[in-house]
């Protein structure tokens, strides 16, 4: 009898921390954003309720390289990568664009390496702190690296923050950055 009043107690108490953790709208699915489907890829969840609430994101997915050209007539300010080492192919692009900011990010794939690029449009951000160096590429991009758990290089160009990782030579860095056409 006490072994099953112990039991209660404590799933009436996981109840309650549940409750208190989590706000009513969550828990009784209101404001949750409508999801619909538009072919190729695309899925749009269309944001409701007040700003911050929901932004609503749509997301598309190109796993074939020559399906990006298309993507770039949707979103013209898409770079597009020229260089990448010798080895690594084009794996996928993802495009999160929401009112608010447009993501881009190109996965590249040799082996088990991977390289990222991440474009981000729209947040007006023009610093990029706490690196651990710098240099500036042929092309006179100014390239600020972290080093961290992974190696990343953080640029701007034009108006868009971007980041590159990867296990990558400062040359290769500058390469890849160089070549990127808007």
């Amino acid at each position: 009898m006490a072994a099953v009043c112990c039991v209660m107690v404590a799933c009436v108490g996981t109840f309650s921390a549940v409750n208190l953790l989590s706000p009513d709208d969550v828990i009784a699915g209101k404001n949750d954003p409508v999801m619909t489907e538009e072919g190729n890829n695309t899925i749009v969840k269309e944001g409701q309720g007040q700003p911050g609430e929901n932004t609503g994101t749509e997301k598309i997915t190109v796993n074939d390289w020559e399906k990006v050209s298309y993507v770039k007539k949707k979103y013209p300010q898409l770079l597009i990568p020229q260089y990448v080492p010798e080895g690594f192919e084009f794996t996928e692009l993802v495009v999160e664009a929401n009112e608010m900011f447009d993501t881009y990010t190109y996965i590249y794939s040799h082996n088990k390496e991977k390289i990222q690029l991440i474009q981000t449009i729209g947040t007006e951000l023009e610093v990029i702190k706490d690196y651990d160096r710098f240099f500036e590429t042929a092309g006179g991009v100014n390239v600020k690296i972290k080093e961290d758990i992974e190696v990343s290089a953080h640029f701007i160009i034009g108006e868009d923050l971007c980041a590159l990782t990867g296990r990558l030579s400062d040359e290769e860095y500058g390469n890849i950055v160089d070549a990127l056409e808007r």
